[in-house]
């Protein structure tokens, strides 16, 4: 498959999982076109897909490493366009991080759900089919009752 090798694959592989993108791995003189990588990954040659997506995580925490650098550089101490470079690269980075792994890096969103005053929600269980089918009709005409009055 159009230049692919075992030793150039194990390089792209360490480098992904060093967190370097593949753009930048790609633009070596020795290394092949970003578009033949994503081909090796997408017709899996030799395994290559499976190594590359766990590279790519690997390069995840590598990012996130580099995130930390990056917040405690104390070399650009009263350089304040260093630090709004800074945050932006942080800014950035914490941005791609939730994207790529949403589980890991994403905010944590919880969810409650309530009933009436922030109290319990009301279940029941109708086991008797007679009471199923009143309590369907009742809920039936109530939802048409809203709808004629909401044509008016």
């Amino acid at each position: 498959m159009s230049g692919y090798s075992p030793e150039l694959a194990t390089e792209i592989l360490a480098r992904l999982e060093a967190g370097e993108s593949l753009r930048s791995i790609c633009k070596d003189v020795h290394m092949p076109s970003e578009s033949t990588v994503r081909r090796w990954a997408v017709e899996d040659v030799q395994g290559f897909q499976e190594s590359c997506t766990r590279a790519r995580d690997m390069g995840l925490d590598a990012m996130t490493d580099r995130l930390l650098e990056i917040a405690d550089d104390a070399n650009q101490d009263g350089d304040q366009i260093a630090v709004q470079r800074s945050r932006l690269m942080v800014d950035t980075r914490k941005w791609i991080l939730s994207k790529l792994a949403p589980k890991r890096y994403g905010d944590r969103l919880l969810q409650e759900i309530s009933g009436p005053d922030g109290g319990a929600i009301r279940t029941q269980t109708i086991h008797d089919d007679e009471h199923r089918l009143k309590l369907l009709d009742a809920l039936r005409d109530r939802i048409s009752s809203r709808q004629e009055g909401s044509e008016s």
